[in-house]
């Protein structure tokens, strides 16, 4: 169970602005970190005498009404999550199985007409620090003491679009007032603390058929930001290499699309059954790299590299390269060394080396499995 802690709100909303929420120490120390949640709070009133009724495709136009981009800074980095309304969506439910847009405001929700009162209700963005499809879905979060060190804060670039008048949701014309907007953390009391791994939550266009990324990095989910039907038309098929090896191999997109949702628990299904392949959110993708939830995996099969990962787009005729890569990703630990000393004098830890502090890993004969992305405990190892 996770326990919702209200942190604070961010300044005044205004449009076409950024406006920051400063994390550090803002958050209760001791805690496991699985979600941070930003919630839009607001009215809404039909602009005319008739009613409207919310249609899945109103979260879309909402949420790209209030914010252009949501940014994260941690793990002492500056927008290590980096991501617009529909990428952040997309990457939530993907990982909770849950639509955060639509934990409030629900399809068929009645929107009131210009004679009534205006309907408050809510429009949340989650972060997400865990991963369902994992053995130990929060296997890679960090913790509150990490998220309190400086440098952590949480933007919100806001769309210039006008909220009075010009907006259709629903069907009808509307007026939309910001009211507030909320931060809440999920979290889990621990009984010893803990730094995780850094995280990347990014988007990044490419225009070449050959994707290659050096270095080391455990790969949570990859996704072209188009329907499986739309990257069809320009590549053929797809083939993945990691040092060395390749998986999958000359698959087509659609192929994979649908094994991804074969290979997926169920999705929650309030309002509209959910495909993050085909849907009517207005935002589709076609994942190339993910955490499956029919198996429970060993570790060694996580999607990690060591040395090199690459993404072979093999052109249909006539067929362009350029693409949109939606990406989460595990960093390896050492990248968050500088935090990893800050904790270790804090908490007056007596160890000589790093190396020397206890694995946050799942526990029995895979604890130190794939160990150069997992989390330290704060004490020695035995």
């Amino acid at each position: 169970m996770s326990e919702s802690v209200f942190l604070g709100s961010f300044p005044s909303y205004a449009a076409n602005s950024t406006k920051t929420f400063q994390l550090t120490g803002a958050l209760p120390a001791g805690h496991e970190l699985r979600a941070l949640e930003v919630t839009v709070e607001f009215t809404i009133r039909s602009n005319v005498v008739g009613t409207g009724t919310i249609a899945a495709a109103d979260y879309q136009t909402l949420q790209n009404a209030f914010l252009n981009k949501l940014r994260m800074s941690l793990w002492g980095q500056n927008d290590v999550y980096n991501l617009t309304p529909d990428e952040a969506r997309m990457v939530a439910l993907v990982f909770t199985g849950r639509d955060p847009a639509q934990q409030h405001l629900r399809i068929g929700t009645t929107i009131p007409g210009s004679g009534s009162a205006v309907l408050s209700t809510k429009l949340k963005f989650q972060i997400p620090f865990i991963h369902r499809g994992l053995d130990t879905p929060e296997m890679f979060s960090p913790s509150t003491d990490q998220g309190n060190l400086p440098n952590s804060k949480l933007d919100i670039d806001t769309s210039g679009a006008s909220l009075l008048a010009t907006l259709t949701v629903g069907g009808v014309v509307v007026n939309l007032v910001v009211t507030d907007v909320k931060v809440h953390a999920l979290v889990q009391p621990v009984l010893v603390s803990h730094f995780g791994p850094l995280w990347y939550y990014r988007s990044r266009a490419i225009n070449q058929s050959i994707d290659t990324e050096q270095g080391m990095a455990l790969d949570l989910f990859i996704a072209d930001e188009r329907a499986p039907a739309t990257v069809e038309i320009q590549v053929a098929n797809v083939s993945i290499v990691r040092d060395g090896r390749m998986s999958p191999r000359n698959i087509s997109p659609t192929h994979i699309a649908q094994h991804f949702g074969e290979s997926q628990f169920p999705f929650d299904g309030m309002g509209v059954t959910f495909d993050p392949t085909s849907n009517t959110m207005g935002f589709q993708v076609t994942p190339y790299i993910w955490i499956p939830g029919d198996i429970r995996s060993t570790e060694w099969q996580l999607p990690a590299w060591a040395v090199q990962r690459q993404i072979f787009q093999n052109l249909a005729g006539g067929g362009s390269p350029a693409a949109t890569f939606l990406f989460v990703q595990v960093r390896p630990i050492v990248e968050v060394q500088p935090q990893a000393v800050q904790l270790v004098n804090q908490f007056q830890v007596p160890v000589a080396s790093l190396d020397q502090l206890a694995i946050r890993g799942g526990g029995g004969a895979d604890n130190d499995v794939n160990k150069l992305f997992k989390g330290r405990y704060l004490q020695k190892a035995s």
